[in-house]
């Protein structure tokens, strides 16, 4: 990734206080970046091209004056392709790159750009936040979006810039976001003091499981390691396999491999450091504000000054045995050995702007956005000049601007030119660095090239094959026929046309790869005999998507040219290959559904089949993309309640073209429902209504088979919760309860106590008693609307009053009072008693009082003689209590107003 002037670790202080700053991070998650709509966009006449896959040696640069990337090939320094890009001119600009895709993020408009290599010019874009903050991060084939601002990784398909899966969230800020070569992306939460990888638990780029993205896994945690202690200011870069993490709170710089710390160094690095995204062996870390790059090697590390003043310094990179820091004030790129001996600075003329350094296929790319002109430096230290805006190139829009490359065709006449003999450079041997030093990796030969494939035509054979896949990387390949010249093609051409052959005569062709190192061996290709016998080439061939999935391809055939047609051969070229299909005679083919996927872009070729051999493929149509209705929905119920009732479902495939709102009915009312929404609430619900939800997913395409479910609102019984049973009189009886209509409307109630009705309130109800201190059955029943039915049955109180038998005139008289079955009329010892007793000093539970005798007897007498003139106390008031009869009121410990608040017997 192109990330000038490098990504400083800062204090975490200020990292918090860009959430809510004007950059556009505060609200804008991860996910909601992949959310914008999908553009197709084809750039320039001769974009076109048979070689699908971009070969070693490309890399793309931004150029922010024309609003454009190019792709520079680091063996020639040449561009060979320019796209630009809208609306962008003079912005600031990331490109994430790998030989099979790039993505251009735009930083002052959050556009998320993927260029199709397969055809250099359809695209995919999001809308993603401003500014910095947000880093895309290429993996091998998988994509990742790291919000360090909001904690976020999403992992995401770098072609159609689809998310896949869930998000995973940790604890924001965050730190790093860079990969390594094993398919890791590594980040640090300095809060946590950890450092986490995350990868890919299958599928990366396989575009049918990135349209299944609600079910596939997505981002996955694969390793975890703690680093720090916690809120330490970390930064990082990554490893060949792994990361490594510095401490600019206490200096230490750890290497953590899989999920193990691998090695801690402790230095003097202290406060705001840049590192480059990525770096293998030595460990460059650039401290701006003092000028200073430490070099940490295994456990020991060394300091490098960078000559000037100011601190406009980039992240310094380590490559080819030397150190390269970008210095912004002078405009320059200083270089040093790796013990800190000085070489001749590299200049970017017009470089107004930061200048960006990206180590690439066994290249230095140095580019300044705002600069025509960027350099590529070798493992040597040789380096080319780059024109980035030659004209008479795919894509160039401008005219007389720079300098066009020469041409590289196949020459009939064998002669080499320039390109024949590998050059040493600056008279150094291959594997070292020109100026005698021996530590920089040597350059290695190519290795042989494979699919190497011929077919014939009219006094022509045609030469296709795919790079090498080991060796170094390739600047030519040379193309040799027995008894003939050989032929030398840039490497950025993998397929050739030879011309000026024998009709009858049987060739056989050899590819060999090079570079300024050497060859690499051979491959020899099929017998092939040119013939007159070759069908013409097809024009005019356009492709048209249907609604139903399939794409019918249209063509001419040329009917002056070569024997009669015997069939023709259809190729589809899409992100991940080609698939060919047989058509007939006709000039038209309908690919039929499900044979491409849908949403991703496609070119077609069309070759024509004859009776002794087949013509050449014709010129790709337009790119299209086969699209359809969208999958159907699977809708179930997430909850229920009394009143409402909820539905959620997981986006289905949109098939290619973006979802509209869903058409939803309930119970017969239609409802539009936004297409980013996964649920649903149906509320305002009688308690047990019936639901009937059906719906469709919609596109460009129409709709989907339509989901149906049938559910029914809650209808649950009353609950009945009782909070007090016991009443605060000696008359009654009185309950107190609540009820739990559970989310529907308040029924009825209705409360039975002691067999009598104490009325319908839901919240209380009381009767009155005829004896106090006596459990009372009671029965509260709630019904609701209907018809459901909560009951509770328990036993309710009234107020509760104990009496005493007061006695103890003599110690010759027990006091046991007699009790009797009513009150008598006059002295009591002239009648009949009970046999039970009242023993002396104890203690009942009084039910209800009456009158009778006014007794006036032995101690009361005594004990009370200041009441009733001198008489004593007297009572009329005769109290029942548990032992079933009547005993005097007046040996009673309470007066007979107390007692005469009791129930009337």
């Amino acid at each position: 990734m192109t990330d000038s002037p490098g990504r400083p670790a800062g204090p975490l202080a200020a990292l918090r206080g860009r959430l809510s700053g004007s950059g556009g991070f505060a609200s804008v998650g991860v996910v909601a970046v992949l959310l914008g709509s999908m553009l197709a966009t084809v750039f320039g006449a001769g974009a076109a091209s048979r070689v699908l896959n971009i070969s070693d040696g490309n890399v793309w640069l931004w150029s922010a004056k024309k609003g454009e990337v190019g792709r520079v090939n680091t063996a020639s320094g040449k561009v060979d392709q320019r796209v630009p890009l809208s609306d962008a001119q003079g912005h600031r600009v990331e490109v994430t790159q790998t030989d099979q895709h790039v993505l251009v993020r735009d930083l002052d408009t959050g556009q998320i750009t993927s260029l199709d290599l397969n055809q250099l010019g359809h695209t995919a874009t999001a809308k993603g936040p401003q500014g910095q903050g947000v880093r895309v991060v290429l993996a091998g084939d998988t994509g990742y979006l790291v919000n360090n601002l909001s904690g976020q990784v999403q992992q995401i398909n770098p072609t159609t810039l689809a998310r896949i899966g869930a998000p995973q969230t940790f604890a924001a800020p965050l730190s790093g976001g860079v990969a390594d070569q094993t398919g890791r992306v590594w980040f640090a939460v300095p809060s946590q003091g950890t450092v986490v990888a995350v990868g890919s638990s299958g599928g990366d780029t396989d575009q049918r499981a990135a349209q299944a993205a609600n079910s596939a896994p997505g981002a996955q945690v694969l390793a975890t390691a703690k680093v720090a202690p916690p809120n330490h200011e970390l930064a990082m870069t990554a490893l060949r396999s792994g990361s490594a993490i510095i401490d600019t709170t206490d200096g230490r710089v750890s290497t953590v491999i899989g999920s193990k710390v691998a090695s801690v160094v402790a230095t003097s690095i202290r406060g705001p450091v840049l590192v480059p995204d990525h770096t293998d062996g030595v460990i460059p870390v650039t401290q701006p504000g003092s000028r200073t790059v430490f070099l940490v090697n295994g456990t020991s590390f060394d300091k490098v000054q960078v000559p000037g003043a100011g601190r406009a310094l980039g992240a310094a990179v380590v490559f080819g045995g030397r150190v390269y820091v970008a210095d912004n004030t002078s405009h320059a790129v200083q270089i040093f050995g790796l013990t800190g001996q000085p070489e001749q600075p590299i200049s970017i003329p017009d470089a107004n702007g930061p200048i960006e350094l990206e180590v690439r296929e066994d290249h230095l790319v140095i580019n300044a956005p705002s600069s025509p002109h960027a350099v590529v430096v070798d493992g040597q230290g040789n380096k080319l000049d780059v024109d980035k805006y030659p004209p008479d190139v795919p894509g160039a829009t401008d005219e007389g601007e720079g300098q066009a490359p020469p041409t590289s065709t196949p020459n009939p006449t064998g002669e080499q030119g320039n390109n024949g003999a590998p050059s040493q450079g600056n008279g150094g041997q291959p594997g070292n660095n020109g100026n005698g030093g021996q530590n920089t990796p040597a350059l290695t030969a190519p290795g042989s090239v494979s699919g190497l494939q011929a077919s014939a035509g009219n006094k022509s054979v045609q030469l296709s094959w795919r790079r090498p896949s080991s060796g170094g990387a390739v600047n030519s390949y040379v193309i040799t026929a027995e008894g003939r010249s050989s032929v030398v093609v840039p490497a950025s051409r993998r397929s050739a046309t030879i011309d000026g052959l024998t009709n009858g005569v049987e060739y056989r062709f050899s590819v060999t790869a090079r570079n300024r190192v050497g060859s690499g061996p051979a491959t020899l290709a099929n017998p092939v005999t040119p013939t007159g016998d070759v069908p013409g080439i097809p024009t005019n061939v356009t492709a048209t998507p249907q609604k139903d999935g399939s794409v019918q391809v249209r063509w001419k055939d040329p009917l002056d040219q070569g024997p009669g047609i015997t069939g023709h051969k259809i190729t589809a070229t899409g992100p991940n290959g080609t698939q060919d299909f047989d058509g007939g005679v006709e000039s038209t083919y309908t690919v039929q559904p499900n044979n491409l996927n849908y949403g991703d872009s496609y070119t077609f070729t069309v070759t024509a089949n004859g009776l002794v051999t087949s013509g050449q493929p014709s010129q790709p149509s337009a790119a299209v993309a086969p699209y359809t209705v969208p999958d159907k929905p699977t809708v179930e119920v997430k909850n229920t309640t009394a009143t409402s009732v909820t539905f959620k479902w997981g986006t289905p495939k949109d098939n290619g073209k973006a979802l509209q709102p869903y058409k939803a009915v309930i119970n017969g009312h239609e409802q539009d429902i936004a297409a980013d929404q996964t649920e649903f609430p149906v509320t305002g619900l009688q308690p047990g209504a019936q639901v009937k939800f059906s719906l469709t997913a919609v596109n460009a395409a129409g709709s989907s088979d339509t989901a149906e479910i049938d559910t029914k609102a809650d209808d649950p019984e009353p609950t009945i919760d009782v909070t007090d049973k016991i009443s605060d009189s000696y008359t009654k009886a009185t309950v107190k309860f609540t009820v739990d209509w559970h989310g529907g409307p308040a029924g009825t109630c209705d409360i039975t106590i002691d067999g009598k009705s104490a009325g319908t309130s839901c919240t209380s109800g009381s009767v009155k008693v005829d004896k106090a201190s006596t459990n009372y059955d009671f029965t509260i029943t709630a019904k609701s609307t209907t018809g459901r039915t909560g009951k509770v049955t328990d036993k309710a109180k009234s107020k509760v009053f104990t009496v005493t038998n007061s006695c103890d005139y003599s110690p010759d008289n027990d006091c046991s009072l007699g009790v009797y079955k009513t009150p008598p009329d006059s002295d009591p010892n002239l009648g009949p008693r009970t046999p039970t007793r009242f023993p002396k000093h104890a203690s009942k539970d009084a039910m209800c009082y009456s009158t009778g005798y006014r007794s006036q007897t032995g101690n009361q007498v005594d004990e009370y003689k200041n009441l009733n003139g001198g008489k004593g106390r007297q009572s009329n008031i005769w109290v029942w209590t548990e032992l079933d009869g009547y005993s005097v009121g007046a040996y009673m410990d309470q007066s007979d107003s107390e007692l005469n608040n009791l129930p009337k017997c």
